[in-house]
């Protein structure tokens, strides 16, 4: 108990049931000291891209996360400060420009491919 600082999953969340998602939360928050951090990056089902193809061409992937999911599982969990850190876009070059819908249709096809869900113990 409260002997960790910092506790990092990368593209692993994805993979466990959601009941054992929740004790990963829970186990986590037991182990960090307070004011450690949770740090957990997953693919952005937010980008069409990410989630709707390329999330399935790992077939290990169980479900796509939704970060406001996470978002809400981490705070109900009982962590703080939980915010959600925007990851990989695509290139500038490749975004559509001149409109509201280009940027509507930027941020949903070419925005971040994954997200990171970080939170803090109390």
């Amino acid at each position: 108990d409260a002997s960790v600082g910092a506790i990092t999953g990368f593209h692993i969340i994805e993979h466990i049931p959601f009941g054992l998602l929740l004790r990963l939360f829970d186990e986590a928050l037991r182990v960090l000291v307070p004011g450690g951090v949770i740090i957990f990056e997953t693919p952005n089902p937010g980008n069409i891209l990410s989630g709707s193809v390329n999330f399935y061409t790992d077939p290990t992937h169980i479900r796509p996360l939704p970060s406001d999911l996470m978002r809400f599982t981490a705070k109900s969990r009982g962590y703080v400060e939980v915010e959600i850190l925007p990851l990989q876009p695509y290139p500038n070059h490749v975004r559509l420009t001149g409109s509201d819908v280009a940027e509507r249709f930027n941020e949903y096809f070419y925005g971040a491919q994954d997200y990171a869900v970080i939170g803090y113990k109390p």
